[in-house]
């Protein structure tokens, strides 16, 4: 799996606005889950490569660091996509698995 955030601060950083300001957005308009706010922490802060704007974490990961089971965490996922906040590439049962996202 592999997510973006999209967004464009003014600054001329590749068009991402700060995972700072993502998030507290995500926050201010109330629309996402708790699991998908705390699988959007973990991709933020633990995951995101700011030069790329990638995450790349494997659903087993992202499991184990959020305590859900990974049925909740591909829910989460889903969750995200469908928002429009998230762009989320090679998301499928066994995607990635021995490839990489690039």
């Amino acid at each position: 799996m592999s997510s973006t955030t999209s967004g464009n601060n003014g600054n001329g950083t590749n068009g991402f606005i700060s995972r700072h300001t993502f998030f507290a957005a995500m926050i201010r308009w109330r629309i996402f889950s708790p699991a998908a706010r705390d699988l959007a922490y973990m991709l933020l802060y633990q995951h995101l490569n700011t030069v790329t704007g990638r995450c790349d974490p494997a659903i087993s990961t992202l499991a184990a660091e959020t305590g859900m089971k990974p049925p909740s965490v591909e829910r989460a996922i889903d969750e995200l996509a469908r928002s429009g906040w998230w762009e989320i590439t090679g998301h499928a049962r066994g995607a990635g698995r021995g490839r990489t996202n690039a």
